[in-house]
């Protein structure tokens, strides 16, 4: 069967909605899927329970490469739904390059935030960034910033776009 561009634009399961950027599937698809696991996984004994988590172990030891690209491409996925959630380009010069973004704390209080996660004071990235999804992404005065905006904010006080300095 020929697929046409009308049939990439649709979810693969329920052929109705429209995947969700780096899916192949709709966001209510992927939670229906979701919730039957989990109600699934509800049913398990603690023997079965066990013996899953033997087997992803011993898969994951056995297949460290396709282990570390389905991480990457996971944690990947969890930045960009927060980075996104955030505004998604600086805050200060527009920069737009996902590998340059990071979260910027604009009350300077990012240790007493990631305590109160439950986070010790060097979690930072993708790990920040999935306890941010969990926690439903709280308005927790956070800003995109770009790298290097980030550095001058929080070595110099502020960023050299913010000064109005033209050799920024």
């Amino acid at each position: 069967m020929a697929h046409n561009a009308a049939d990439t634009a649709r979810c693969v399961r329920c052929k109705k909605d429209p995947p969700d950027e780096g899916y192949k599937t709709c966001s209510r698809c992927r939670t229906q899927r979701r919730d039957t696991r989990r109600a699934r996984y509800e049913t398990f004994t603690p023997e079965k329970r066990q013996a899953l988590a033997t087997q992803t172990k011993t898969w994951q030891k056995n297949n460290p490469e396709k282990n570390k690209g389905i991480q990457r491409t996971w944690e990947q996925r969890v930045r960009k739904i927060v980075v996104d959630h955030y505004g998604g380009k600086c805050a200060c010069c527009g920069e737009t390059e996902f590998a340059f973004l990071t979260l910027h704390h604009i009350d300077g209080d990012g240790a007493a935030h990631r305590k109160a996660l439950g986070l010790n004071r060097n979690v930072a990235g993708w790990a920040f960034a999935w306890r941010l999804l969990k926690a439903g992404l709280p308005d927790a005065h956070l800003e995109v910033l770009c790298w290097n905006c980030h550095m001058a904010t929080e070595h110099r006080g502020i960023c050299p776009h913010k000064e109005g300095n033209d050799n920024a």
